[in-house]
């Protein structure tokens, strides 16, 4: 949920999607998917090229889904709009307000764009609206049962610990004085982004749970209209954050899934193509990360919507510190 195909295939140079929730069955699907209410989960499939992955959602969207499993959609491949040469207005980002991507995704990005460009299509930068709070929601609604069902759902399993961490912070939300403490502390360091994280995890009312899924209605109202106001018919954003860290770092990193976890909220149709590889520049442009990006995408507007707390200052906090350490050496030639 919020990346399971998009993230290893970017991770891996493959390519990935993922459906909105409903076109594919859940039937034999990890459990946690029929458990949250608010952020959709849907199967998802990765193929070594695009070509792939359509000639699947062909079988997949025909007669046979729904045939034996009565909550898929019935909507058949859209063969007219696939095959279509039309031009489109792309939008793009490099930055979402709450966690900038590093140089050697950035750099991915206005490539993908370039490209489309050359094609005859027209790309336009686009501030996505409120990614920050879409993702406070995101964590409400994902855990509003305090983590209990996913909890359960890991009950006799071995964690590894890029699973552990966030079980022992499912866990540690539940007791009261922790989480005031543990918040208080986050705050005084400045790491405002971690604190108002870990503020979303503990346990919810139903009051609480149904004001929330009309926050997540109006948020996706707004980016909707947001796109329609400039004429966007699809955008291009950063795979993730970075690209694959230390095995032992996925953990620390949770909050770098935020380029993926935004598409959950809203219950967007998402995939991943493979663009570049990393460089020695994009090596050396993390001595200038996280500002760096944070300015490409908003100019000078970055300071104004930091102190309005609509973006995200530089916390050097220990995740991006740990960002900053995959990404600054050993990564060249990394997808």
């Amino acid at each position: 949920v919020g990346g399971s195909v998009r993230v290893p295939a970017a991770f891996c140079g493959v390519c990935g999607f993922r459906p909105t929730s409903g076109r594919l069955s859940r039937d034999g699907v990890f459990p946690p998917s029929g458990q949250m209410v608010g952020v959709a989960s849907s199967a998802g499939v990765l193929g070594k090229d695009v070509g792939s992955i359509v000639s699947l959602f062909r079988v997949f969207y025909s007669d046979y889904a729904w045939k034996y499993d009565a909550s898929v959609v019935q909507m058949k491949f859209d063969e007219e709009a696939y095959g279509s040469s039309k031009p489109l207005k792309v939008g793009y980002y490099v930055s979402d307000g709450f966690f900038p991507a590093t140089p050697a995704c950035a750099r991915a990005v206005r490539e993908a764009v370039a490209r489309l460009e050359s094609r005859g299509h027209t790309v336009v930068k686009f501030d996505p609206p409120d990614v920050s709070h879409g993702m406070k929601l995101f964590f409400n609604l994902l855990t509003a049962d305090g983590g209990k069902g996913l909890l359960k759902s890991l009950e006799g399993e071995v964690l590894d610990v890029s699973v552990q961490g966030f079980s022992d912070s499912l866990k540690d939300s539940g007791r009261l004085y922790e989480r005031k403490h543990v918040q208080k502390m986050l705050r005084k360091k400045g790491w405002s982004r971690m604190a108002d994280i870990h503020e979303q995890l503990p346990e919810r009312t139903v009051e609480q749970l149904w004001g929330y899924q009309n926050e997540r209605m109006c948020l996706l109202r707004k980016f909707v209209q947001t796109l329609k106001d400039q004429g966007i018919e699809a955008f291009v954003t950063p795979q993730h954050v970075m690209m694959a860290p230390a095995y032992d770092h996925v953990a620390t990193t949770g909050m770098t899934l935020c380029y993926t976890q935004i598409f959950n909220l809203l219950d967007f149709p998402a995939g991943i193509v493979p663009i570049t590889r990393a460089t020695e520049e994009d090596q050396e442009a993390m001595r200038g990360w996280p500002l760096n990006t944070t300015v490409e995408q908003y100019g000078e507007r970055a300071a104004r919507l930091t102190a309005q707390g609509r973006i995200y200052p530089p916390q050097s906090d220990p995740i991006e510190e740990c960002v900053r350490k995959n990404m600054s050496e050993g990564v060249v030639g990394m997808p």
